[in-house]
C-alpha cells in the first residue's frame, strides 16, 4: 500500500523589483503582512524585497500570490 501524501503548507519566496519604505509602513514588524481573500494565505513583504507567502495549499496557489503585474 502506498503512502497518502497531503501537502498541508507551501512556503515561497521572491523578490520585489523595487525596494520599499517598510518603516513608513509597519514598527513593530520587519516587514508587511499582504493578506490574500482568495487564497487566504499571506505574503511577508521585507525591505530587501524579499517575499515570503504562507499558508498556500498548493505551490500554484503560493505563485499565484507572489505574482506581480508590471
Amino acid at each position: 500500500m502506498e503512502p497518502k501524501i497531503v501537502v498541508q503548507n507551501v512556503v515561497a519566496s521572491a523578490r520585489l523589483e523595487h525596494g520599499i519604505d517598510v518603516e513608513a509602513i509597519v514598527k513593530a514588524f520587519p516587514g508587511l503582512v499582504f493578506r490574500l481573500k482568495r487564497s487566504r494565505s499571506s505574503v511577508l513583504i521585507f525591505r530587501n524585497r524579499k517575499m515570503v507567502c504562507t499558508g498556500a495549499k498548493s505551490e500554484r496557489e503560493a505563485t499565484g500570490g507572489l505574482q506581480t503585474k508590471q
